[in-house]
C-alpha cells in the first residue's frame, strides 16, 4: 500500500464516521491527486464507492487502518526503548 493510500485511510477512520456513513472526497486544490487515490483503494478493496460519488470503508480498509496502527505502535515503542536503553534524556 502507498503512503498517500495509508494516509486517506487513517484521515478517514479518524473522522470518527460511523462505519455505515458514506462521505464526500474532500475537494481542493490537490483533488486529481486524492481522487486518484481514492480510485485506488476502491479499486484494491479497501472502499466502496456508491453511485452519488460517496465513500465507505470496507471491511478490508478497516482491517488495514487497524494494522498500520498496530505497526507504527511496535515501530515507536522500539524507538523508545532505544532511547532508554541509551539513556538519552535522563539526567
Amino acid at each position: 500500500m502507498l503512503p498517500g493510500e495509508i494516509f486517506v485511510l487513517l484521515s478517514i477512520k479518524l473522522r470518527n464516521l460511523s462505519d455505515t456513513a458514506f462521505f464526500k472526497q474532500p475537494l481542493n486544490e490537490m483533488g486529481d491527486y486524492i481522487g486518484s487515490i481514492y480510485d485506488s483503494l476502491v479499486s484494491k478493496g479497501y472502499l466502496i464507492k456508491n453511485e452519488v460519488e460517496r465513500y465507505q470503508l470496507t471491511y478490508q480498509g478497516k482491517k488495514a487502518v487497524i494494522n498500520v496502527l498496530k505497526n507504527k505502535k511496535a515501530i515507536m515503542n522500539g524507538k523508545i526503548r532505544v532511547i532508554q536503553e541509551l539513556h538519552i534524556g535522563s539526567n
